[in-house]
Formats: structure tokens, C-alpha cells, sequence
């Protein structure tokens, strides 16, 4: 499964079927061409070389396929890689010795293409929205008050829409800080005391201020999803959000608060605290 990582495009549990069938059909021809290798001997022929390319890019996928190696892509390009070099050795296989052989390896290829087929149709179908998110969640962001520090929360399941928190961001003229992200900066000590939740290693900050209230710096807080309802009355946000933020705007797909500056939060607030509805 490790192999055939890359083939997912965008929905893993989707395309979880799909990619299986074609690594089955890849595990068949492999399968083949090593026996049809094997019954060759100990002749050296010019595409055992890419038998070895392969398996040796396949071990270092493997060997990097940690979070460290993810960061710099090493293990994603070797499996793109091993995926090409097997197909060529398939190919020089199927090439080499004629009939049964490259009756299979062809047949499998040949299988494969429906398969690729539906995979593209469905690609296209969860793409199909793309637009009037990408419109909304643009039109959220020239509502974001200029030179404001936002905590952006992505309230949708679907991955490529998750990447339009990064062109909010691009297109505000403030911060947009992800609950989840560390910043490091090097300030002066008297600033660093002021704001020293912005530095914390801690990865759920944003949870450990639930009790004590939203940071004072922060100025609005935008959600983007088609699930906003559950994500709003999700915690912390009902403990946050309650009496120290009010809806300033709402386009169905994306919904910013903006802090009240004037307001007091209080523990009776906190629990009468109620998501709005649809409108």
C-alpha cells in the first residue's frame, strides 16, 4: 500500500477500491514478470537494472517514510519514481518474452484503464464545487477586518478544500495563525511577555486558553466548511467564542466573529452559549 500511495488524487476512503484493484493488477504483472526473470537464468539481461533501480528506490521510501522524510518529499518522489521504473520493466518484460507472458502483463494494462477512468470521473465530480467555495471563501477574506490577527478553522473534510485557508491568507492584509502552527520569532522581552501564548510549543493552546478566554490580540475568528454548525458548537469554541465574539458575517460557506472588545466574558455566558442557526 505504501507503493501505491501516490495514486490517491483526492479522497482516500473513495478511492480506496479503486487503487486497490489497480495494485492488484500491478502485484499480477509483477508477479509474472519476476517468473518469467526467473526462468531466464543467470543471463544477465540490460533491464535487470531497472529490477534493481526499483527495488532500491522502494527501500528508500520505506527507510523515509517518516514525518521527517514526508517534510521534504523523499519518500513521495521515490514511490512516483519506483511506479514509473516498474511500469519500463514491465514493458522491457513483456517485450522480451512474447505469448503468455506478455498476454498478462498487456491484460492487466490493459484492466487497469477502466479502472483509471472512473478514478479522473470522480476527481472531476469532487472538483465540480470547487468554484463557489473558492468565491466564498475569497469574498470571507475581503471581509476580514484589514491588519487583523485571525485564527482560521477549517470546518470541511474535504482535502483540496482545506487549502483555501493558505489563499485567504495570502489575500489578507493581517495574520492568519492556525490554531495548530508554532511560531517562532526572536522580540524583545517586554513584547514576548504581552503576547506569550504566540510562542508557546504547546500544540492545543488554543484548548488551554479555553478556560481563561480567547487571547486578547486576537481580533476575529474564520471559519470555513460546509459543516460550520457542528464545528462552531464544537469545544472550545462555545467556551471561547461566548460573550467575547459576535457573527459579522456569514456567506453559508465561510463565518467570521469578530471580538468584541468591550465585552466581558463570564462563566454563566460560556454556558448559555448557543451556535446560530442557518439563516
Amino acid at each position: 500500500e505504501a507503493l501505491l500511495r501516490p495514486l490517491y488524487l483526492l479522497h482516500r476512503t473513495e478511492e480506496a477500491w479503486l487503487v486497490l484493484y489497480i495494485g492488484v493488477l500491478l502485484a499480477l504483472s509483477f508477479a509474472t514478470g519476476l517468473w518469467a526473470r526467473w526462468r531466464m537464468g543467470r543471463r544477465v539481461v540490460w533491464h535487470d537494472a531497472l529490477l534493481v533501480l526499483l527495488l532500491s528506490l522502494t527501500l528508500i521510501a520505506w527507510v523515509y517514510g517518516t514525518p521527517t522524510g514526508h517534510k521534504v518529499f523523499i519518500a513521495e518522489r521515490c514511490q512516483w519514481l519506483a511506479l514509473l521504473v516498474l511500469a519500463i520493466w514491465l514493458a522491457a518484460i513483456a517485450d522480451t518474452h512474447r505469448g503468455w507472458i506478455a498476454h498478462v502483463i498487456g491484460g492487466a494494462a490493459l484492466c487497469a484503464l477502466p479502472l483509471q477512468v472512473v478514478r479522473l470521473v470522480q476527481a472531476e465530480r469532487s472538483l465540480a464545487h470547487l468554484r463557489d467555495v473558492y468565491n466564498a471563501a475569497m469574498e470571507a477574506g475581503k471581509a476580514l477586518a484589514p491588519g487583523s490577527l485571525v485564527i482560521p478553522v477549517v470546518a470541511d473534510p474535504d482535502p483540496m478544500l482545506q487549502h483555501l485557508e493558505a489563499l485567504v491568507a495570502i489575500q489578507h492584509t493581517g495574520i492568519l495563525l492556525a490554531p495548530a502552527e508554532h511560531v517562532h520569532l526572536v522580540l524583545p522581552t517586554t513584547v514576548r511577555r504581552h503576547a506569550s501564548w504566540l510562542y508557546t510549543e504547546d500544540p492545543d493552546w488554543l484548548v488551554r486558553h479555553s478556560r481563561k478566554g480567547m487571547p486578547p490580540e486576537v481580533d476575529q475568528v474564520l471559519f470555513l466548511g460546509t459543516d460550520i454548525e457542528r464545528a462552531v458548537s464544537k469545544r472550545p469554541w462555545p467556551t471561547l467564542l461566548a460573550g467575547c465574539f459576535l457573527l459579522s458575517y456569514d456567506n453559508g460557506y465561510a463565518r467570521i466573529y469578530t471580538a468584541a472588545k468591550d465585552s466581558i466574558p463570564s462563566s454563566k455566558q460560556a454556558a448559555s452559549f448557543q451556535p446560530p442557526q442557518d439563516r
